[in-house]
């Protein structure tokens, strides 16, 4: 196999992985379903414990969601400084930083910061569909915010 084609094999996967982070992003934000980027028997990790299935993990995000809307809160995640690193014929493991927003807006815009590392393990099927086997969340810094100026009364 060239380099040329090792590199392009590398780029598609880079790529791949990438989009699967940012539709789950995407889909958390809005109360969208991430179910389907999700195996079977997936697991997701916290500080909080361990969420074991698709359906859990999935119907915790969607509540995680519901309860912000219902709070009027708003947060937004994005993720950056992805490596991928491949495991074996179809799993990958994706390390990166995710960052995540909170705003209360009841609360005169106060907000909070949360960045850390997740890491992932991602299936790669023959058809190139890609889906979250694990996710791993490790906070690093937390931080709470206010707008310039103190918060509004």
């Amino acid at each position: 196999m060239s380099s040329d084609s090792i590199s392009s094999e590398l780029r598609d996967r880079y790529l791949a992985v990438l989009m699967l982070l940012e539709d789950f992003t995407s889909r958390i934000a809005v109360g969208g379903s991430v179910a389907d980027l999700l195996v079977e028997d997936a697991t997701l990790d916290t500080p909080r414990g361990q969420i074991a299935g698709r359906d859990a993990i999935a119907n915790l995000f969607l509540s995680m969601f519901e309860t912000r809307r219902a709070e009027k809160r708003i947060s937004r995640h994005f993720n950056s400084n992805l490596t991928i690193r491949k495991l074996d014929s179809d799993r990958i493991e994706a390390r990166s930083l995710m960052t995540a927003f909170a705003i209360e807006p009841a609360s005169g815009m106060k907000g909070s910061l949360l960045v850390g590392d997740q890491i992932d393990i991602i299936i790669s099927s023959s058809d190139g569909l890609m889906q979250f086997k694990s996710r791993k969340m490790l906070p690093q810094l937390t931080f709470d915010l206010a707008p310039a100026g103190g918060a509004r009364q």
